[in-house]
């Protein structure tokens, strides 16, 4: 009985927490593009979908390490957990180092393989330096989500996640009524998705799931997690390049400049939400 109420209870706070996501999207792309113009919205899809596509440095660890922790969590072997947990934060931190390297790389020579301006590029410069150092950040403490989702804490998560949506969608006003600049609201918006990763952690730390946000090295206990992951990842590498790559290999083939990533923007954003049920749930929801 209490699995089927954690389920539904999951399943509402997911809905609600996809919903506020697909209002934030439909609120925040027409403001971002009409104040930004479609080159330097379609500069910010770039720099984000370059970032996104580097999350195939995973490897699978994140489908590998929920199935795990779940598995220990259910066997009450926690100081394994807190070993494997401590170990995953030194991989995701060389892993964030290397995405880290490539986005310094392309800042410095990313004029020769996208199609943009000169001065669209010292945007995506600035832009791809200053995810540099967030993505270290970011990385290094994905395993905290992990651990809380392995461990059934979705409601938690999704009330993170509407709370995160409601703060974004605030920067995105504050950017237009307060005319900040591209570079100025992406920082902010960077920094706000960053912060959201300290109440994961103290939960984390609540629930006796990790120690410490230091890096452990207890390679052993953590290897089956890693040849878990590698054969789900061997399976799903071709999916996650064929529906992640495409923004970046239009900013790098396309000779439109960066107008063709805003309209691919706005047009890949409909058949997500349509696919994903959350239109027709807007739509029956709101008789507007």
């Amino acid at each position: 009985m209490n699995k089927i109420k954690y389920f539904l209870s999951s399943f509402l706070w997911v809905a609600g927490a996809k919903v506020a996501e697909a209002i934030l999207k439909f609120a925040t792309i027409p403001l971002l593009l009409t104040y930004f113009g479609k080159e330097m919205y379609g500069i910010l899809v770039l720099a984000i979908s370059t970032n996104a596509y580097m999350d195939l440095l995973d490897l699978g660890i994140n489908t590998g390490a929920i199935k795990y922790f779940s598995q220990w969590i259910e066997e009450e072997r926690y100081p394994l957990i807190q070993k494997v947990a401590r170990t995953s934060i030194s991989f995701y931190l060389l892993i964030g180092i290397i995405n880290s390297i490539i986005l310094l790389l392309l800042a410095g020579f990313g004029d020769r393989l996208f199609h943009v301006t000169a001065a669209e590029f010292y945007v995506l410069q600035r832009m791809f330096i200053i995810l540099s150092i967030y993505c270290i950040i970011n990385w290094s403490t994905s395993i905290f989500n992990q651990l809380l989702i392995a461990d059934e804490k979705m409601r938690f998560i999704q009330f993170v996640n509407i709370v995160k949506s409601i703060l974004n969608l605030t920067l995105v006003l504050i950017t237009v009524k307060y005319n900040l600049t591209l570079v100025t609201y992406f920082t902010y918006s960077l920094t706000l998705n960053t912060i959201v990763l300290v109440p994961y952690y103290v939960r984390a730390r609540k629930y006796n799931l990790i120690s410490s946000f230091l890096p452990g090295f207890d390679w052993k206990a953590f290897k089956p997690v890693l040849v878990y992951s590698l054969a789900i990842f061997a399976m799903g590498i071709f999916q996650f390049t064929a529906t992640q790559s495409r923004p970046v290999i239009l900013g790098m083939f396309s000779t439109l400049g960066p107008t063709v990533l805003t309209e691919y923007r706005v047009i890949e954003v409909f058949p997500r939400w349509a696919t994903s049920g959350l239109l027709p749930a807007l739509s029956s929801e709101s008789p507007d």
